[in-house]
């Protein structure tokens, strides 16, 4: 039986060795699958959205209920906090709970979940040493900087995924970009031109977050559309 799923990969994913989508087992709810995140987000203008992980709740048009999809670049020691993080969400609006409000606790339970996994308080000062691994450029006075987004998830916060800079994250020095080591090579580009994207608007013009994401989401995926 061909399931929407089959479908989606047929239309989304190669089938080489680094596009294959791997079937991990079932947890709680869910059936949960490893996808090539950045073929996800070249597909679409909403899947341009897809982080590490989605869930038919995050985007109901493309990911079938009861599938769980994890970006394969995610290490193995941090998917079982995603996994737990998405069945959180889903027993907690069944509960009654708004989608935001489900959000929220379920980061708040990953948080510390985090904390006693890996022994690491959450701060929102001090850069821990080894955080920033590699430098990528400097453009416009601003410091492009590949991280270990498993430390920054652990340190900081649970939700940082692909990029980020100081006008959104407090924690990031205002002259410098994050981008997680996540983020394949070839799809660099299109996270720091969100990121500067963004940061522009929010540092040049007092814009808020909200607006100035979607206005670099919407870039980002001209971007990605152009380069295809």
């Amino acid at each position: 039986m061909v399931t929407r799923f089959d479908e989606c990969v047929r239309r989304i994913l190669e089938t080489d060795s680094i596009g294959k989508t791997f079937k991990l087992g079932r947890f709680g709810p869910f059936v949960v699958y490893l996808v090539n995140a950045e073929r996800i987000r070249n597909t679409s203008k909403a899947l341009e959205e897809f982080s590490d992980y989605g869930t038919h709740v995050t985007f109901p048009r493309d990911i079938p209920e009861g599938e769980l999809w994890i970006d394969s670049k995610v290490e193995e020691s941090e998917r079982a906090f995603l996994i737990e993080e998405a069945i959180n969400i889903e027993r907690l609006m069944a509960s009654g709970m708004s989608k935001s409000k489900a959000y929220d606790a379920a980061e708040e339970i990953n948080k510390a979940h985090r904390e006693k996994a890996d022994g690491v308080k959450p701060s929102d000062k001090k850069i821990p040493e080894g955080l920033r691994e590699k430098k990528l450029e400097t453009t416009d006075g601003v410091t492009v900087w590949i991280v270990d987004g498993h430390k920054v998830r652990d340190h900081f916060k649970t939700d940082f995924v692909e990029g980020g800079h100081g006008y959104v994250y407090p924690w990031i020095p205002k002259d410098e970009v994050w981008i997680d080591k996540n983020v394949r090579p070839d799809e660099r580009r299109f996270v720091l031109a969100h990121e500067m994207h963004e940061r522009k608007d929010m540092k040049d013009t007092g814009m808020g977050y909200q607006k100035a994401h979607r206005r670099a989401a919407e870039y980002e995926f001209k971007l990605r559309r152009s380069h295809g």
